[in-house]
């Protein structure tokens, strides 16, 4: 319970002048990314499916939007296998088991779907290349209160229908219809992602997942990072160590130990590109419990910073008087 309040708390103060776009500024990741039913399983993405949970607080009663970019499979973002041939469906969850039923805190296919459905719509290629499409309003009301989450929790299931090509897309979370308008307090996470890092040389893409109370292991699993740089995790114990990292088109999986001072307290995993390709690949964490960890699109309690602990000895020689 006592994890539980933090998080409503830390949700209030960290997200408070943050725009609430997917992926956002603080991950530096270039699109969330699905990949139509067809995939053969080498590009970054192994189901074709991915979900986002949408925290809005309690105390917020105006009107929201959800704008997505780009939903479409089929220009100037995506990525084509054999000419764009991709459908891709967009479902707006909330209301009773949109995230409290046990099956949404994962992330099979078939359990996801729960809650009341607000919203569907199969995107063809054309219909919203490179452009935001307005979807709502919506009565914050209409997603389904989670006390220990401090608000309203919608879910979007995004699934590729047809085809075999990657979809690029951005989503965000707004008060004005028209344009970007932060909803104080709100924040979005995912329980695996499959995104496109940048293409740029150097770049650092990052990933905040939250541990919670009584966690003393994880598992981090990764897909498809085509060897192309580094995987490094920083926490308030953690100074960059090294994780493994999945070469072209396989999985790989790594324990990471996990110190009571890191219970309740945000991690940061950074994927440093040493190339200039198009790179998706996909990631989750399981705690010991084999329970999903959450990863924050806002770093709960802010970016991790590491805290060296220094330890002060006392050397006394024989023979020596010490002044008091």
């Amino acid at each position: 319970m006592r994890f539980h309040l933090v998080i409503a708390m830390l949700l209030l103060q960290w997200g408070m002048a943050v725009a609430q776009t997917v992926p956002s500024p603080e991950e530096n990741i270039d699109f969330i990314t699905t990949f139509g039913a067809e995939i053969d399983g080498t590009y970054g993405d192994d189901d074709g499916f991915q979900t986002f949970f949408f925290i809005v607080p309690e105390n917020i009663s105006s009107p929201i939007y959800f704008h997505l970019f780009d939903p479409d499979c089929g220009g100037r973002h995506d990525l084509a296998i054999d000419g764009f041939n991709t459908s891709t469906a967009f479902e707006l969850y909330g209301g009773y088991g949109a995230y409290s039923d046990t099956s949404a805190q994962g992330f099979s296919k078939p359990a996801m779907v729960s809650g009341n459905l607000l919203y569907s719509k199969v995107f063809e290629a054309g219909y919203g290349d490179d452009r935001w499409v307005k979807v709502g309003p919506f009565n914050p009301a209409e997603g389904e209160y989670i006390k220990a989450l401090g608000g309203y929790v919608f879910k979007w299931i995004i699934l590729g229908r047809t085809g075999n090509d990657g979809n690029v897309y951005r989503m965000r979370l707004s008060l004005n219809k028209q344009t970007d308008s932060p909803v104080p307090g709100a924040n979005a996470f995912t329980f695996k992602y499959t995104f496109r890092l940048k293409s740029n040389k150097g770049s650092v893409a990052h990933i905040y997942p939250l541990i919670g109370d009584n966690v003393i292991a994880l598992k981090q699993h990764n897909f498809d990072f085509d060897n192309e740089g580094k995987i490094r995790l920083f926490s308030v114990d953690k100074n960059g160590i090294m994780l493994k990292r999945s070469g072209e088109g396989n999985w790989v999986d790594q324990s990471i130990d996990i110190s009571p001072n890191e219970n309740g307290k945000s991690m940061n995993i950074q994927f440093l590109k040493s190339g200039s390709r198009i790179n998706d690949m996909t990631i989750f964490i399981l705690n010991q419990y084999n329970k999903a960890v959450p990863l924050y699109a806002i770093p709960i309690g802010g970016i991790p910073r590491f805290k060296p602990k220094y330890e002060i000895q006392k050397t006394y020689q024989r023979n020596k008087i010490y002044m008091r």
